[in-house]
């Protein structure tokens, strides 16, 4: 299976994105608000990785791959 595009939500979004940074030497850029304020980086092979915070405080930390 071919992920075009990982979504990330999380709490602390400069802590995710340093950590994967480091694991998978990406480099996030900075917040894109057509995409609810995530940073996003360019994956090996292709597709995207975007980290961002929940819009609205119902919304739980998750993990969504396109």
């Amino acid at each position: 299976m071919l992920v075009y595009y990982l979504e990330i939500v999380t709490t602390d979004v400069d802590a995710t994105c340093a950590v994967l940074a480091n694991l998978h030497g990406v480099h996030f850029g900075e917040g894109e608000s057509g995409l609810g304020g995530a940073r996003t980086a360019a994956l090996k092979g292709g597709g995207r990785i975007g980290v961002r915070a929940p819009m609205s405080q119902e919304e739980q930390p998750v993990v969504r791959p396109y």
